[in-house]
């Protein structure tokens, strides 16, 4: 059986309207909360990617760069989620009585990845009302992490730094603070289900995942908007060619 979703049916977001044809301006609005989203995992979280690209060939918006970046930053912020969702996985069936150190290693290895795609997805959302020049704030609950979050990221991928003790783009020399991220046994992540490096921590379970909601709901709303308003401006501009 094929369980492949198909989407033959749905209009290309390089598609053109007829000359005569009226575009499709209330199509997605964000006040009829449609969302044709994948369906929720077990922790409630929604993969945004494809629901996205969905919803910009429903309102016919052009693969332009902005249409790029916001399905790369819903990607992103989908993989980070499926990752997390790993290193709970592995963590739950883990044995910290037992030898298998290739275990723990891939562990440690996942949520590495799962922090800097984190990282990565949080910086563009945060990036959106300026880049994107949408009206939507970046909601205070993401803002009030990207310290955290970022903090996380850079001593995961500058690991080789931190072994050398090195922090602040190898301007300073900490090897207390640094190495605070290594562990020999999983320390936080294994024992609590915590990153943590120095004073900043991230539980894998409900706070990264509140926080991966946080982001997704904001780039939906943010990229309907920009649906919105692209739709607003190609019916403005057919009742007033001049304009155009």
């Amino acid at each position: 059986m094929n369980n492949e979703q198909d989407f033959s049916t749905v209009p290309s977001a390089d598609s053109q309207l007829p000359d005569d044809a009226t575009p499709p301006v209330h199509t997605i609005q964000a006040s009829e909360g449609i969302d044709v989203s994948s369906p929720p995992r077990a922790d409630g979280y929604q993969p945004l990617a494809v629901g996205l690209m969905v919803w910009a060939g429903m309102a016919g918006f052009p693969r332009d760069e902005r249409f790029w970046y916001m399905a790369s930053a819903a990607r992103r912020l989908d993989m980070a989620h499926h990752l997390f969702e790993e290193v709970r996985q592995e963590i739950d069936t883990f044995n910290p009585h037992g030898t298998e150190i290739e275990n723990l290693f891939r562990i440690i290895g996942i949520a590495e990845m799962a922090v800097i795609a984190t990282f990565r997805a949080l910086e563009m959302a945060s990036d959106v009302r300026k880049k994107m020049g949408v009206k939507l704030a970046l909601p205070v609950a993401i803002e009030n992490m990207r310290e955290t979050v970022s903090e996380l990221r850079h001593a995961y991928e500058h690991i080789d730094a931190r072994a050398l003790g090195e922090i602040n783009n190898k301007r300073a020399v900490d090897k207390v603070r640094a190495h605070t991220v290594f562990t020999y046994d999983g320390g936080s992540l294994i024992k609590i289900r915590r990153l943590s490096y120095a004073r900043w921590s991230l539980g894998i379970d409900n706070e990264v995942t509140s926080l991966l909601k946080e982001i997704r709901a904001y780039l939906r709303v943010a990229f309907i908007e920009m649906c919105d308003d692209h739709n607003a401006s190609k019916s403005f501009n057919k009742s007033n060619p001049e304009v155009g």
